[in-house]
């Protein structure tokens, strides 16, 4: 169950940063983010991998909140690279907590 409800979470979160890059609609994004951070905090996950998601969607509401304007390319690639990196490390953290169940 566990698994199952951060792979959810975090398809969704990818999927807005997807939805980011090939269009404009922040609004919806913004929406769909705040209700995974709702259903965030009445999940039964680690809190390392709550703060892990957390963390991930605040990076992608950055990126999305920001002028188009306002961040460069080189900005916008470190904020999903980070996006990346803290995505490796939900995933480590999934699989610890799987392990000690």
């Amino acid at each position: 169950m566990k698994r199952g409800t951060i792979m959810f979470i975090l398809g969704s979160l990818v999927g807005a940063g997807a939805t980011y890059l090939a269009t404009t609609r922040k609004e919806e994004i913004m929406e769909k983010l705040q209700e995974l951070q709702e259903q965030l905090k009445e999940s039964d996950l680690p809190e390392r991998a709550k703060k892990l998601v957390k963390e991930i969607a605040e990076n992608i509401q950055t990126l999305i909140a920001a002028p188009e304007e306002e961040l460069t390319e080189e900005e916008k690639k470190d904020i999903l690279d980070e996006v990346e990196t803290k995505i490796q490390k939900l995933e480590e953290a999934i699989k610890g907590d799987e392990q000690e169940a």
